[in-house]
Formats: structure tokens, sequence, C-alpha cells
């Protein structure tokens, strides 16, 4: 008798673990499978390991309440029913029954998880050890740089979630009717590579922070190695020679302008320890008496208030040149984006009044550049970090639709070399960069990325953007000896 009770009680034990996983597995997979199902799991790694820092509340609560919350109530609702119904009686047939349901359960929730946080390209990538950056990497401590003898000044603008896609049909985007006539008109004006090209997403670097090291290093983030001497805080990549840095070394004043907390995702430490860019963010406007210390906008202040640093930061840095002012936008991040109360509200949802106002305020922006004294000798970049994660608003794309992320140079100093349309993801704008500004260099590449005003084809242009995405999931002793110690 007294055998059995502790029998119960094991399958009593082992019913609420395995109740609380399923739960918890069903839950956490329905969450990322309708809020991030563009996600790579190397983005989901990177954030789990980042300081999260002011991060927008409504993603933490919505995590947490599908995450967390949700959970542990259904848990407790499903073992007190299983427990009031099957474990108060005597019928070990009841009990056998409900068990295997249970496990049953378990087994789906778990395969849900499975396939929600696209962990088997990650996992499958990790067999064996790549080598894209043995092959590959050029790394740019052994070029030599020739600057033009008057530098030219750079404007950078990451805009959060930007779609080449959100354009109209007869501009490359998916769209009836423009949602951003303004940046499509601005695209028109500057460089593209060909008519037809495409700057493709690629899920090694489909998030913020992924995007900004592509872009200014050449690299991929790699945000887990199971190996005993890897330093998982070594995310920020202390052995890359990035943008930042060559730019410093030429003389160059480095200042990263953001709406947002900059220690988030260690944006802070990447741009302080590769260019010591001069970072002013959410905390910045507030130590400076702009906006209140209780002041909270979005992600901190509203792109309005951005822009309108950015002229007054500007007009300080007419007498630093040459310099080069990186800023990130916020308000089209997910979910439905920050509408200004200056924002027009003509759309059907608030993420596309959101896109809207955002392409206005960028164009606004450059606009006023323009009629600088410094912008003759200054380039401007407009490029997406990312596709967007709203994905219920993506509903409105056409699924078959191939979606890439916007991007044009304003007043470069240097003309493709190809006529022809080229595809490319955000390594290849690191080198192209320092082309667009008259730097020249003996190389076709740098890090991994091509420089598009050359001949030589992309890594996507050679491989495909799945293949290519296997190779830079791949573990590589040569990025962890080199990059990560």
């Amino acid at each position: 008798m007294r055998q059995n009770k502790w029998k119960r009680y094991v399958v009593i034990i082992i019913s609420v673990i395995l109740i609380l996983l399923t739960c918890l597995f069903f839950f956490s997979g329905f969450y990322l499978q309708s809020n991030f199902a563009n996600v790579s799991f190397e983005q989901i790694l990177f954030n789990l390991a980042q300081p999260l820092g002011n991060a927008d509340k409504k993603i933490v609560m919505k995590g947490i309440f599908w995450c967390v919350v949700l959970p542990i109530i259904s848990t407790v609702l499903l073992f007190w029913g299983l427990y009031k119904t099957v474990f108060t009686t005597q019928n070990n047939k009841k009990i056998l029954i409900s068990t295997i349901i249970v496990v049953l359960c378990f087994s789906l929730s778990s395969f849900y998880l499975f396939k929600a946080s696209k962990i088997g390209p990650y996992l499958t990538a990790q067999q064996g050890s790549g080598t894209i950056y043995q092959d590959y990497y050029v790394d740019p401590k052994t070029v030599h740089f020739s600057f033009p003898e008057q530098k030219r000044n750079l404007i950078y603008i990451y805009m959060e979630s930007m779609e080449q896609t959100y354009d109209d049909i007869n501009n490359g985007g998916d769209f009836e009717k423009s949602l951003i006539p303004n940046l499509s008109r601005l695209r028109k004006e500057g460089i593209n590579f060909g008519a037809g090209s495409s700057f493709m997403a690629s899920g090694a670097m489909g998030w913020t922070m992924g995007s900004l090291v592509a872009q200014t290093a050449g690299i991929n983030i790699k945000s887990f190695r199971a190996q005993d001497d890897f330093d998982p805080n070594a995310t920020v990549i202390p052995g890359a020679y990035a943008l930042g840095n060559i730019l410093e070394d030429n003389g160059y004043t480095n200042m990263f302008l953001l709406g947002s907390d900059a220690n988030y995702s260690s944006r802070s430490t990447y741009f302080k320890s590769h260019g010591d860019y001069d970072i002013k963010d959410v905390y910045w406007a507030k130590n400076h008496g702009l906006i209140s210390q209780e002041y909270w906008e979005n992600w901190g202040f509203e792109d309005k208030k951005l822009f309108d640093y950015a002229k007054n930061i500007l007009s300080d840095l007419k007498n630093k040149q040459p310099f080069n002012l990186t800023i990130l936008t916020a308000d089209t991040h997910f979910y439905d984006g920050y509408l200004c109360p200056d924002c027009e509200q003509t759309e059907d949802s608030q993420y596309s009044n959101v896109i809207r106002c955002s392409d206005k305020r960028v164009y606004s922006f450059v606009k006023w550049c323009e009629t600088q004294e410094w912008y003759p000798n200054t380039t401007i970049i407009l490029v997406g970090d990312h596709l967007t994660m709203d994905d219920e608003w993506s509903k409105k794309i056409d699924s078959d639709f191939k979606r890439s992320i916007y991007y044009t140079i304003l007043n470069s100093a240097t003309i493709p070399q190809r006529s022809d349309s080229r595809e490319f993801i955000a390594l290849d704008m690191f080198p192209t960069t320092l082309s667009a500004l008259g730097v020249q260099y003996d190389s076709e590449r740098l890090g991994l990325g091509t420089d598009l005003f050359k001949t030589e084809d992309s890594l996507v242009e050679q491989y495909g953007l799945e293949k290519l995405d296997t190779m830079l999931y791949s573990p590589s002793n040569y990025y962890i000896d080199n990059f990560l110690r």
C-alpha cells in the first residue's frame, strides 16, 4: 500500500513537471510564431545573452504574459482538473491513460517550439566547422586605405524595419499605393546598384544589433558556442576592425545618436570599442536637459526629437570635420510603431501611418542637410536594419513577394563599375560605405562584405541566400580566435 502511494506521488510530480513544460513550450512557441515568424534562432540566443536595457515595455510585458503568466495559470488549472478527476481515484487505468496523454502533449509541444524557434536550421549548421571566414574574410587591418585629400563627411541613418517592400509595385514594392513615396524619390536620386537590385534579408543578421555589426564590420554576430573557454559576454567582437576604427584612425569624429537606451543589446559597448563613438542616447538627452528625467516615449524619445537633435549636433559638427554621424530611428519598431501627434492618419492601420510618417520625417531631414554648407562634401546613406517583425501587419504583404530592405546612397564620391542589378546583404555595406566616401583600397572585399562599387560578385550572388546563411551559422574557430579573444 505504501509503495503504491509513493508511486502515485512520483507520477503526480512527473505529471506536474510535464504539464508545466508542455504549457511553457506551447505558449512560447505560439508567441514566437505569432510575433517573431521572421526571427532566427541566432537572434533569440543573442538577445537572451545580452542586457535588455530599457527595452520597449510592450514587448517585455507581452513576452512575460505569454511565456510566464499563461503557462503557470494553465498548469495550475490543468493539474487541478487532472488531480480531481484522475489522481484522487484508485483507477490505475485512468492514471495510465492520463499519463500517456500528458507525455504525448509534451512531445507535441516540444516539436511545436522546435519549429517555431527555427532551431532546426541552426543545429544543422552547427555540425562540423565552417570555413567561410578562412576562405573569404579579408582582414581590414591588413588593407591600406587611401582617403581623398578632402575627407568626406558621413551621415549614416539606420531606419528601423524599413523595407523596399513598402513602395508601390512600379518601384519594387508590394503596395498599390506607396507608403514611402519620399524615400522612393530619394532612391531615384541616389545610387542603388541597378534598377532591380535587392538588399536581401539574411537571418544571420536579421535584427538591429546583428545588422549594425554586419554593416560596420563585415561579419555576423555569433551569439553562442558550447566551448569551455568561450566567453558568452564577448558578443561585441573585440577583435574586429570596423568602419568606426578606420574612420577614427583617419581623423574622423564618430558619433552615434539614438532615441533609446544605448546599453540595450550592447550597442554602446560595441560603438565605443570600435571607433570611440560619442554616444548620445535617451540618457544623454535627459542629462543635458533636452527632456525631463521622467520623460519616456516609445523606446525613450521619439524620432521627431531625434532629427531635431541631429540638426543641432550637425551644426556643431561642422567645426569638427570630417565627421561620421550615425543615427538609429525607432518609431517604426513593432508592435504597431509609435505614432506622433503630428503624424497624419490617412492609412487603415497605425503601423502604415507610422511608416508614412517616418518616410516624411527622414525626407525632410535629408532635404535640410542639402541646404547646409557642409553637404557638398557629405555622403548620406539611408538603410533599413532588417525586415519588419510586425507579423500581424505583414499579412498585408503577398506571401510570395520577395521582400527586401530599403537602401540608397546619396551624394556618393564614387560610381559603380557594374550596371547590372545586384543582390547583397548587410555585410556588403561595410566596404561599400568606404568606397562611397571616395576611399581607395586594393581589395574587392572587406570582412566578408563585397564592395558593390567594384566588379566582384557578392557572396549571396555566388551562393544564394539560404546556403550563405547556413555557412554563416556554422561554427568557426577562426571567428573565435580572431574576434572573440
